[in-house]
């Protein structure tokens, strides 16, 4: 139950940070995330997702990197 909301928990307190901050927070807890999805799910059979769920991921992750370097 405490993982099911740590994410958003981390992501809302990640907003009263500077943007550049913020979203980097946000890309790694994505990444944190998927992480743990990886070693959960398949024991609840639910394999074939992942590849979906990587890919999504990861965009998400290098668009919120992307933006935090932005000048």
């Amino acid at each position: 139950f405490v993982w099911g909301v740590l994410p958003s928990l981390v992501a809302a307190a990640a907003l009263m940070l500077p943007t550049r901050h913020a979203l980097s927070i946000h890309a790694l807890m994505l990444l944190l995330c998927y992480a743990v999805d990886r070693r959960v799910y398949p024991a609840h059979g639910l394999r074939a997702w992942l590849s979906l769920r990587w890919r999504l991921s990861l965009v998400a992750a290098v668009a919120c990197f992307v933006a935090a370097a932005a000048p």
